[in-house]
């Protein structure tokens, strides 16, 4: 059973609270779900991506700075971002 958080559970963006607390709650329900599922051998795990290309982020993508910045916190680097679609 997946579950979608993001990054932003570790580092909170700034002047975005109701968004930072959702994501820290899908994670928090992620751990509930996997002690109350475990032992019917039901694996629940959350991915918590970084930067990923929705309606929310559409006019972040053209800022080449901003990019930058998020390619250096990821270890692979730019290999992510260029795989980014256009």
């Amino acid at each position: 059973m997946p579950c979608t958080s993001n990054i932003r559970v570790s580092v909170p963006a700034w002047a975005m609270r109701p968004y930072n607390a959702a994501k820290g709650a899908v994670v928090n329900l992620t751990r509930a779900l996997a002690m109350d599922l475990g032992k019917k051998s039901v694996r629940v795990n959350a991915v918590c991506p970084s930067l990923t290309r929705t309606g929310m982020t559409a006019d972040m993508m053209d800022d080449q700075e901003l990019l930058g910045k998020f390619a250096e916190r990821i270890p692979l680097g730019n290999r992510i971002c260029d795989r980014l679609p256009r």
